[in-house]
């Protein structure tokens, strides 16, 4: 019979885990092409393309950015502690991904399709794509760590060992690049505190020399 914890299975935990992943998965794809300037193979349509535009305009795609990333890093921060500390709560773990799930995973992504190259320009929509894609990934990875076996991670896969990050160092990467996502937003607004943060020529030319060094990795 599989262990529980508050009525939630170990088993309801897994299948959790893997849709959160796979929804990841989805969202990290579509960020990746956004940030190379490249269509993804095979299909017209995107995780991005399926999200609902904001019709009135009137949702800043830099402050939605900047929210998901401080958001998806109070919540790592939950799961981190919940995956290596006794005892070990399928329930709490479950909450902290179903509110991943509903809010910032998906408002990331939005943050992206918002941000058009009319209105932000095309370097800005990169970089912010870059960015988001980053935080993400690096979000799948502690995802992916939760243990499914009942117990806390053992110190090894806590602390990282034969080359791993383990789940601490994991948490510190997720951090950063939620950092970095949210200095996005200052950066833009404090290069054009009369400009309303659109089309401004000394911050696009910031981000081109980052966006050259996706390409490479890419």
């Amino acid at each position: 019979m599989p262990l529980k914890a508050a009525g939630v299975s170990l088993d309801s935990l897994k299948t959790l885990v893997q849709s959160t992943i796979s929804l990841i998965t989805q969202f990290e794809g579509s960020l990746h092409a956004v940030a190379l300037d490249k269509a993804l193979p095979g299909s017209s349509s995107t995780p991005l393309s399926a999200l609902a535009p904001d019709p009135s305009g009137s949702v800043d795609a830099l402050s939605l950015a900047h929210d998901s990333a401080s958001l998806i890093k109070a919540h790592t921060t939950k799961l981190s502690l919940l995956i290596i500390n006794e005892p070990f709560t399928p329930s709490a773990i479950a909450t902290v991904l179903r509110e991943l799930v509903a809010g910032p995973i998906p408002a990331t992504a939005t943050a992206v399709q918002l941000c058009t190259a009319d209105t932000y320009t095309a370097i800005v929509r990169q970089d912010l794509a870059w960015r988001c894609y980053r935080v993400l990934k690096e979000l799948r990875g502690l995802v992916e760590a939760i243990p499914l076996n009942g117990s806390a991670l053992p110190t090894h896969r806590k602390n990282g060992a034969n080359g791993g990050k383990g789940s601490i160092v994991t948490t510190g990467v997720i951090w950063a690049a939620c950092d970095d996502l949210i200095l996005l937003k200052k950066d833009w607004y404090r290069r054009a505190p009369n400009q309303e943060g659109r089309g401004i020529q000394g911050y696009t030319t910031g981000c081109i020399g980052r966006v050259e060094r996706m390409g490479r990795r890419g």
